[in-house]
């Protein structure tokens, strides 16, 4: 008899067991948890960039200019010194210790001007104008000590005939020069998730044209050229969320139909490995919302601001980790 409990024991313990590594292997990687609430006043077609493990981040919907600093160690949010001229759907990056934002539109039209933030000195210095076409809803992203921003969407006569965008373009802050590179080749396109990541440049998941996208390419800045990468597995969309941690690329959230429907904004992120060519799904964002600000600090993902047509104009920010 106490030989047959001993067995019955034993196999329960190793049913257990089993049910539970099962179990472990199927959760999703990562883990999100809410960050502070930006506090500025418009958190919707905002810019974001990272300058020595601060966020700063600011303009957006209607032609905002206020900007302010997060510092992930105390999750608080600090204001800074406005940009000097208003504007929503801009483009940023940061480059050498500098933040840079351009392009975007105001109450007046589309912009093509360009700005420098010295975090030192808490001022701004307005540089050239950008040389390509005024835009907004472009995409941008650095490599080095180079950023390259594209695609987009230009008005031709006025707000109410528009046309989207392929093109290329390298700044080098350096010798402060632009230089026309090789057009998209999955454009035009608007609302592309686009990051820097070791030697290449990754753009996609949008387009072409007013298609919602899942396709995915990689930039070699070495030989100017475009390489067609394995699509996204999860649902096609557009202004979805990206950032990167350690070698890999999250991408995810974002909006797969037009017009005001709950249904339209995505759960979903994933991993792609660089490496491998490879995606997986990762943990989903406990919070819809699409055409939100991105970044990265310390192994730590953010994703944030945006719109969803259940709540409207959010402003919660979240922290993706790998745990």
């Amino acid at each position: 008899m106490a030989r047959w409990i001993s067995c019955l024991l034993f196999g329960l313990t190793a049913l257990f067991s089993c049910s539970k590594k099962e179990k472990e292997v199927q959760l999703p990687l990562g883990v999100w948890e809410k960050a502070t609430d930006f506090p500025g006043a418009s958190p919707f077609l905002s810019v974001a960039f990272v300058i020595n493990d601060v966020a700063y981040v600011g303009t957006g919907q209607p032609w905002a200019k206020d900007f302010y600093a997060y510092q992930p160690s105390t999750n608080q949010w600090t204001k800074i010194a406005d940009l000097p001229h208003r504007r929503s759907e801009a483009i940023a990056f940061s480059l050498l210790g500098k933040g840079y934002v351009l392009t975007g539109r105001d109450s007046l039209g589309i912009l093509k001007d360009f700005w420098e933030y010295d975090p030192t000195q808490n001022t701004w210095t307005q540089l050239p104008d950008f040389p390509g076409l005024g835009r907004y809803s472009a995409s941008a992203l650095t490599l080095g000590n180079k950023a390259y921003l594209g695609t987009g969407w230009t008005d031709l006569a006025g707000p109410t005939v528009q046309k989207q965008l392929s093109d290329w373009w390298e700044y080098d802050a350096l010798s402060r020069t632009w230089t026309k590179k090789a057009d998209f080749p999955g454009g035009p396109c608007s609302f592309a998730a686009g990051i820097g990541l070791g030697a290449k440049a990754y753009l996609g998941l949008a387009g072409p044209g007013l298609s919602l996208g899942r396709q995915w390419w990689e930039y070699d800045p070495t030989l100017d050229k475009w390489k067609q990468l394995a699509d996204c597995p999860g649902t096609t969309r557009y202004g979805a969320g990206i950032f990167a941690i350690k070698d890999k690329i999250y991408a995810g959230g974002g909006i797969k139909g037009l017009g005001s429907d709950p249904r339209y904004y995505i759960y979903d992120w994933w991993e792609y490995d660089r490496l491998k060519d490879r995606w997986r799904a990762v943990a989903d964002q406990p919070q819809l919302r699409g055409i939100g600000i991105n970044f990265s600090i310390a192994d730590v993902g953010y994703w944030g601001l945006g719109f969803d047509d259940v709540n409207g104009i959010v402003r919660d920010i979240w922290r993706f980790k790998l745990e």
